[in-house]
């Protein structure tokens, strides 16, 4: 009875000497609900192991190294068992001390605790009091604020407007040569709109193409010339003449003579 009146007594003692702190702190405590909307997206890197609270009272100090003092803010992640956080106290590079009460539990219930940290003020030790009915284990996590430094390069110009995606209408799908004389006529026709580019995708080894003929709807042609083997799977595109003219029909040619100089398979689409 003496031994639950006397820790009922040292919690009571605990919680009021943080109750009192400095109520100007910078620091904001993020309850559970908000965590997940607030700190969803951002990076945490840990500040220390997995600490251990053994039984009974216990104080952590933790020194936050050069490299790692500018925080936006910290977390308490669970471990194992369950930890009772009386409070953190901070102190900062210019000297002065801030004290947080906490007074939570920390468990599988209430696996994080997330506390939001003033701007510009550079972090160089917490100490942390916490309680533990037996063996329990806790994490402390910074997310590292951007703080700009004179060293530091100039940020990236924006990123351009997104292209308009490509698309396509599709000529011939798994073509070949073989018993064609080495030509191939593939009508378009007006209605199907106007493109930029012709695209050939060599779907099988030994695909030769040696010249393409498109004939546009003004009654303008225009030659390509290609004379190469594809590779299976490489992709060919040629720009069109005019700007996005309508085709009638193109004509594809390995050789003027119509010996055949490689059966392989291709589709073969226009872009818009």
């Amino acid at each position: 009875m003496m031994k639950k009146t006397f820790l009922t007594a040292a919690l009571l003692a605990g919680m009021s000497t943080f109750a009192l702190a400095d109520q100007r702190r910078p620091v904001e405590y993020i309850p559970p609900g908000r965590v997940d909307a607030h700190f969803a997206r951002t990076r945490w890197q840990p500040l220390t192991q997995m600490l251990t609270t053994d039984y009974w009272f216990g104080s952590k100090v933790i020194r936050i190294g050069d490299d790692r003092d500018e925080l936006s803010a910290l977390r308490l992640m669970n471990g194992s068992g369950a930890t009772y956080v009386y409070g953190m106290s901070l102190r900062y590079g210019d000297g002065h001390v801030e004290n947080i009460p906490v007074n939570k539990w920390l468990y599988s219930g209430e696996r994080a605790m997330s506390f939001k940290l003033a701007p510009d003020h550079e972090l160089k030790q917490i100490t942390l009091q916490t309680f533990s009915w037996g063996y329990s284990t806790f994490q402390v996590m910074g997310e590292r604020s951007r703080i700009s430094h004179p060293n530091d390069p100039p940020p990236p110009p924006p990123p351009g407007p997104i292209p308009a995606p490509v698309t396509g209408y599709p000529l011939a799908n798994n073509v070949t040569f073989a018993n064609t004389g080495g030509y191939m006529h593939l009508p378009v026709g007006v209605d199907k709109g106007l493109f930029s580019k012709l695209r050939i995708e060599s779907t099988d080894y030994n695909t030769f193409i040696g010249h393409i003929h498109i004939t546009f709807a003004s009654g303008a042609h225009q030659t390509i010339d290609v004379n190469k083997m594809l590779s299976r799977g490489e992709v060919l595109d040629r720009d069109l003449q005019g700007d996005r003219s309508a085709i009638t029909a193109i004509v594809l040619m390995q050789s003027h003579d119509g010996v055949v100089r490689g059966a392989g398979r291709f589709n073969v689409s226009l872009l818009r």
